[in-house]
């Protein structure tokens, strides 16, 4: 029972990042804003206009602001909405250029004939050269924007579905890992539970009770648990072997009480100690104990005497590199093994 899937419903939506949607109503109307005051600050600074050439100058440059901030507006909304589309880009561009300098044409005109109705027309052929010159760098400020803003979300776009693959591929790798049950453990469990009943009824009722209580935290779908709930499964796992082995099997904790609510990856002291036992003697002549302790390198340290196996019993070490892999996944660190001729023990990090 190294692995299972318990982490099947592990939200991947966490990794990805929050795309820039520009082309917005919102977008629209401040930068519309934005471009008519820089429009009409032009116009003031440069002295375009003087009380000579109108009968009010600063309600004429009102007028202009107004307009330009139309033209702005109804260009973006226009050219926003063809973004919006899914064309192919040379469509895109073409159908938002070619609106873009009809729109522009016809509001010349419209604002044209409402100049020439409001002043005297006098001054109608200068004022529409102005106006085509403003009214086009309009234009092209927009088509340009536009431009920026479309490069800007397609590279987003792209960054997204690079990580959503990542996160799918994590998601795949994870479940593999999860999906790695140790076999022998539920048929070892039913075996030994067949032996106790009608022999010991009371330790059989007990066995059954845990060995319940194991597989009902190990289909809970969760990414992190708390220590003191892993802390409670590797109880109910121990009491398990301790049915099977009886006194020739301890477990000793020394654990900081106020590390119980630190977060830890389920199922992983539980394969620790399942490691240890499947690697070495457990018997009245050599009893096993297995030490559970935190450290101050911020992590949880299982730990036991080397007493293997007359038939030698080292494994593939797919256990412990299943719990690597998920730690360097999910925590980004990864476990700490040290290994000598009298102790082998193994290092856990968790999150506060």
């Amino acid at each position: 029972m190294q692995e299972v899937a318990h982490n099947s419903q592990f939200n991947i939506t966490g990794l990805l990042p929050r795309v820039f949607h520009p082309f917005t109503v919102r977008m629209a109307f401040g930068l519309s804003v934005a471009g008519a005051a820089i429009q009409t600050g032009l116009m003031l600074l440069g002295n375009l206009y003087t009380e000579a050439q109108m009968v009010d100058s600063r309600f004429h440059i009102a007028l202009m602001g107004a307009e330009t901030f139309l033209l702005f507006f109804l260009l973006y909304l226009y050219n926003f909405s063809i973004m919006r589309r899914d064309w192919s880009v040379a469509r895109r561009f073409a159908v938002a250029i070619g609106g873009t300098m009809a729109i522009s044409i016809v509001l010349t005109y419209v604002t044209q004939g409402v100049a020439l109705w409001i002043y005297d027309e006098a001054v109608g052929d200068e004022l529409t050269y102005l106006d085509i010159i403003k009214d086009g760098i309009v234009a092209i400020t927009v088509i340009l924007i536009t431009v920026v803003f479309f490069n800007i979300t397609r590279q987003q776009q792209t960054m997204l579905e690079n990580e959503q693959l990542q996160a799918e591929n994590l998601q795949v790798r994870l479940t593999s890992l999860e999906n790695q049950i140790d076999p022998h453990f539920l048929f070892n469990s039913l075996g030994t539970l067949d032996g106790l009943i009608g022999v010991d009824e009371e330790r059989a009722h007990t066995y059954l009770h845990q060995l319940a209580a194991c597989y009902r935290y190990i289909m809970r779908p969760q990414r992190q648990v708390t220590l003191a709930e892993e802390l409670a499964f590797a109880e109910s796992y121990i009491c398990l072997m301790q049915i099977r082995y009886a006194d020739n099997l301890q477990v000793v904790q020394r654990i900081d009480p106020g590390l119980m609510d630190a977060k830890v990856l389920p199922i992983s002291l539980q394969m620790l100690i399942e490691n240890a036992i499947k690697h070495n003697v457990v018997s009245s002549r050599h009893p096993l104990t297995i030490t559970i302790e935190s450290t101050s390198r911020g992590t949880l340290r299982v730990s036991n005497p080397r007493q293997p196996k007359d038939c030698g019993s080292e494994g593939n070490g797919v256990g412990l590199a299943n719990l690597s892999k998920r730690h360097q996944l999910l925590l980004h660190r990864d476990i700490v093994v040290d290994s000598n001729a009298d102790t082998f023990a193994v290092e856990i990090p968790f999150e506060r």
